[in-house]
């Protein structure tokens, strides 16, 4: 059974589901974070069957997030997955999914975000783009473009 497609949908979360394809992306992403690049490494850090990984990561280079390029140093058909500038930037919703599991799971933190030098705590925070002034989730709304009249506010039930 094929999915629905959602890329002619006028949302951008639902266009970024259309992109990502299925659960198994955000896991597949999250190890291309961490330096995997073979698909051997892939299947073996994951437990995903090969068939599945085959298909997730045709999608993510169909849709510009990783590349498939050729092993430099393996004259053979072995290939290398590397993030593109698309899927370098899914860092940032890796990491908000991270914050957000560590609040809310049932075990309590798995992980900690911090600086790359010195070790020390992150926070994920929203800043007014003009002003550099933190934004609270409840003061703040994503807005329809091209109606303005429909927007939903994160934190506002």
């Amino acid at each position: 059974m094929r999915r629905k497609s959602f890329a002619d949908m006028p949302c951008p979360i639902a266009r970024a589901l259309d992109d990502l394809g299925e659960w198994w992306t955000l896991l597949i992403l999250r190890e291309a974070h961490a330096g995997v690049r073979r698909f051997d490494e892939f299947q073996k850090n994951l437990g995903i069957a090969r068939n599945i990984l085959a298909a997730r990561l045709k999608t993510l280079v169909a849709n510009h997030i990783l590349d498939k390029r050729p092993l430099p140093d393996e004259g053979t058909r072995r290939v290398e997955y590397c993030l593109t500038t698309k899927g370098q930037e899914m860092g940032l919703v890796l990491m908000a999914l991270a914050d957000w599991g560590n609040k809310f799971g049932p075990n309590g933190p798995l992980v900690a975000m911090e600086t790359v030098d010195s070790g020390d705590p992150v926070k994920l925070e929203i800043v007014n783009a003009l002003n550099g002034a933190r934004v609270e989730p409840h003061n703040m709304r994503v807005r329809t473009l091209n109606d303005p009249s429909r927007s939903f506010s994160p934190l506002k039930v």
